[in-house]
């Protein structure tokens, strides 16, 4: 049933096995972790209010577990999801990267680095995402723009264009980073360049602060 994401009818299952565990023998005690853990994710994974106060139960009751990896992983995916950014750069912190798979460790150190970028956090973002730059999953793009974003915040302008050339031909990001090239060219006094670059990316309707790319061309003008 969990993994069918039946979370409601799982939990109670789990809650009838924690209920009987008196019968259970002391050499089960593996099995009694993954219960109590996987009970705590039906709640995680509903949504239920308050879900991640049973995950931190199991995490203090529980500790050690083999299963430990796996509750701080969740835990901090679940403040990732809700937007609490502090929680989830705690607990991703805590997570033994050792043990996860490539596509894990991807995943959670772009959301790690995403949730430093949010926390303005820069120097780590780009720390984080260094890792995973030359990853092509679904991350690739994302770590790049971010990555870009965290240059420029850091007055590393050369570098943010490089990152941000590497994105401006994806949907996701072509009519976004413009704006941000534009500023930079004209920060460097690369005027020409703003010229030449600012009236083609303008004619597209699509891109993003058209008004403010306009007024950079006509600063450079005069």
């Amino acid at each position: 049933l969990f993994d069918e994401g039946v979370y409601g009818s799982a939990s109670k299952l789990f809650i009838d096995l924690i209920n009987n565990k008196s019968q259970w023998k002391p050499q089960e005690k593996l099995f009694s972790d993954k219960v109590h853990l996987y009970h705590a994710l039906c709640f995680i994974n509903m949504r239920a209010e308050d879900a991640d106060l049973v995950l931190l139960h199991f995490i203090r009751d529980f500790s050690p577990s083999p299963y430990m990896n796996l509750a701080y992983l969740e835990l901090a995916d679940y403040y990732f999801d809700i937007e609490e950014y502090a929680d989830a750069i705690d607990y991703y912190a805590k997570v033994n990267e050792n043990e996860l798979a490539q596509d894990q460790f991807s995943a959670l150190t772009f959301k790690h680095a995403y949730a430093q970028f949010v926390r303005q956090n820069f120097d780590a973002t780009k720390t984080l995402l260094k890792r995973i730059l030359h990853f092509k999953d679904q991350y690739y793009y994302p770590s790049k723009y971010y990555y870009g974003m965290s240059q420029y915040f850091t007055n590393d302008l050369s570098g943010a264009v490089e990152s941000f050339q590497a994105v401006e031909e994806t949907a996701a990001y072509k009519n976004r980073v413009p704006y941000y090239i534009s500023q930079i060219y004209f920060k460097e006094k690369r005027y020409d360049e703003l010229i030449t670059y600012g009236n083609e990316v303008i004619a597209d309707d699509q891109t993003e602060h058209i008004k403010e790319i306009r007024g950079l061309l006509g600063q450079t003008y005069f």
